[in-house]
């Protein structure tokens, strides 16, 4: 049986970056919408009284939406502050990369040096990924 949803969700704005929207969470390429609250807990926020006056899309990258799924947020800001949890355990292993210092480099041999490097880089960028607020400081303007 398929369910009426009785409020319709709006588009809110997020960042434009000349090539592409930015995913308003991690500020990669955004290739999907989020719906907040998620369409499939509608029900769980009428159960609980957390009646909306509004719901929303927000753009997002895939990796996003999919760490997010159908969790139950009462706010946008508590939903991105969900995923950056969710992100940072995730990718907890990875992160530690980052530990290494120059020093360190030096004292091992030059393939797992090169090995390391590439692991450093790859913590940077989910890191920069964690720290993004500018999507959410410009969604946060408009809601």
């Amino acid at each position: 049986m398929t369910r009426f949803i009785p409020k319709e969700y709006t588009l809110i704005g997020g960042v434009h970056n000349g090539s592409f929207w930015e995913c308003m969470y991690c500020g990669q390429p955004a290739d999907t919408l989020d719906h907040v609250p998620p369409v499939s807990r509608i029900s769980d926020y009428e159960a609980l009284r957390l009646d909306r006056e509004r719901y929303f899309l927000v753009r997002s990258c895939a990796d996003c939406n999919v760490v997010l799924g159908n969790s139950l947020q009462e706010t946008i800001l508590q939903r991105a502050e969900y995923l950056k949890d969710r992100l940072e355990q995730k990718h907890r292993n990875k992160l530690k990369a980052q530990e290494w210092d120059e020093e360190e480099l030096q004292e091992l041999g030059p393939r797992l040096r090169s090995s390391v490097r590439a692991q450093i880089r790859t913590a940077t960028r989910i890191r920069a990924r964690i720290d993004y607020y500018a999507g959410i400081d410009a969604v946060l303007t408009i809601v």
